[in-house]
């Protein structure tokens, strides 16, 4: 059979659901071999099977990748960012053809996985058109559901997180997209529950790539106390990825420079600040509006001097924003369709440009071990962790609603609330308020809640939490 033959076998195959077992007898024993990471729901699978695949290859791990779709198998099969080997599809296509038919999903499904374990991946990412087609793959240890949402089938959305959750596998980790809808969310949540699988629910509001590492326990502080002495004498510098979101006055700049300083004392290493600028998180920077141009250029004057004056800082670099931009153009560099630059842009030049030509192998702003830090103005007022919360209430109100009452805790700009229908809070969602109650709605009836809060305040561009208070648990009776 040639690939142009195996192709077409896929293509013509009807559609249909195959049953766990029919699925199961068409993995060949290689296919056993390998761990699957499986990605399910309405919108964005596609795009979240190619990153998590990119990401395993830039890690060094030999990993395959395959898409649903109406593109030919060939295509959509690949093994460390190429098309897969022709001659593996050959061979399952031949198998399958002496067998009896699968459904097209299950087919090309089965016929991916042959040619993973034949070509030894350790790991393979997989788009799952059928999320139940999970039940039936060998060893699912971590899988994805993206955002469900409306299909243009007339089927709820209920009904699909139900299907999406298929995905899901006794013991392994699922991670769904952050604010999905509620109705979506109680089912994925029930459903984990049900298979005794770890739910995560990343906070929108905490991207992990955008936070200073001394403010990270999502996965920086995993990430270092992980890292043997040698490994952590070998990291040549610490990159800083963190955006300033609100802007008061010169302290605010200050405090930005602070948490560079507290970052140097705590690994005594060269920094990079690979992205800064003022930007949005709620608050807007318009470049229209004189006031956010002001306070924008002058964070930029503070920070670049601060910067500079500090000699473990060996590299920093603004991102620029578009001037068409209406909630973030204010920190722009320069307008996008002309190249020309702003008044912002032009202050970039005239005070961060190093004065001499770079040379690869001489840092302009060289770090050295011997050297002093530069003495930094003072910052006065040190931010430190807010006190534990302490439930007041948790309150069954009529309408499937639950009312959360917690005391006041000093000096708390907000609070962060994690509700689950699990004691052991496998499958939670998050809630942030300002206020000292919330009210949670569309909860399940007869379904048992727990709650817990934390306090938090800022800390530069980042939240510093407090401790989780005790947990509160409420049943929803009416």
């Amino acid at each position: 059979m040639t690939i142009e033959q195996a192709n077409s076998y896929f293509e013509a195959l009807p559609d249909g659901f195959a049953s766990t077992d029919q699925l199961r007898a068409a993995l060949p024993a290689s296919a056993q071999k390998v761990q699957l990471v499986g990605v399910a729901g309405t919108a964005g699978k596609t795009t979240v099977a190619a990153l998590l695949a990119a990401t395993l290859r830039a890690a060094g791990i030999h990993a395959g990748l395959y898409h649903a779709g109406c593109e030919p198998l060939s295509v959509r099969v690949r093994v460390d960012g190429a098309p897969v080997d022709e001659g593996l599809l050959c061979l399952a296509a031949e198998a399958q053809a002496a067998a009896e038919p699968l459904p097209q999903d299950a087919a090309e499904l089965a016929a991916a996985a042959y040619a993973f374990g034949e070509a030894g991946c350790a790991l393979a990412v997989v788009e799952l058109p059928d999320a139940g087609l999970a039940e039936a793959l060998p060893q699912m240890p971590v899988c994805a559901v993206t955002s469900v949402g409306p299909d243009g089938v007339s089927r709820s959305v209920e009904r699909l997180a139900a299907l999406a959750a298929g995905v899901m596998r006794k013991g392994s980790i699922c991670v769904t997209a952050p604010e999905q809808p509620k109705a979506v969310l109680s089912e994925l949540i029930v459903a984990a529950g049900k298979c005794d699988c770890e739910l995560v629910v990343p906070d929108p509001e905490e991207p992990a790539t955008e936070t200073f590492q001394i403010n990270s326990d999502k996965w920086w502080t995993p990430f270092w106390n992980g890292l043997n002495s040698n490994d952590k004498n070998n990291m040549s510098f610490i990159a800083v990825h963190a955006y300033q979101h609100y802007y008061d006055n010169a302290d605010t700049a200050l405090q930005y420079l602070h948490v560079i300083d507290e970052i140097y004392e705590a690994y005594k290493k060269p920094i990079w600040v690979t992205e800064f600028a003022v930007a949005d998180s709620g608050n807007v920077f318009s470049p229209s509006n004189s006031k956010h141009v002001a306070q924008v250029q002058e964070f930029m004057k503070i920070v670049l001097k601060g910067l500079q004056e500090r000699s473990y800082v060996e590299r920093y670099s603004w991102f620029s924003f578009d001037t068409t931009d209406t909630r973030n153009g204010a920190a722009a560099l320069w307008t996008n369709s002309t190249g020309e630059l702003t008044e912002l842009g032009q202050a970039y030049v005239d005070n961060g440009n190093p004065k001499t030509d770079y040379v690869a192998g001489n840092v302009t702003n060289t770090y050295s071990r011997q050297k002093a830090p530069v003495k930094q103005q003072p910052y006065s007022n040190q931010v430190r962790k807010p006190a534990r919360v302490k439930i007041k209430s948790a309150k069954n109100l009529k309408g499937k609603k639950v009312k959360l009452t917690f005391k006041k805790v000093s000096k708390a700009v907000g609070y962060q609330i994690k509700a689950s229908d699990s004691k052991k809070f496998k499958g939670y969602w998050t809630k942030n308020t300002k206020k000292t109650s919330y009210t949670f709605k569309k909860l399940d009836k007869n379904t048992r809640y727990y709650f817990k809060v934390r306090a938090y305040v800022k800390k530069g561009n980042s939240k510093l939490y407090g401790a989780w208070s005790k947990a509160k648990k409420v049943k929803v009776k009416k």
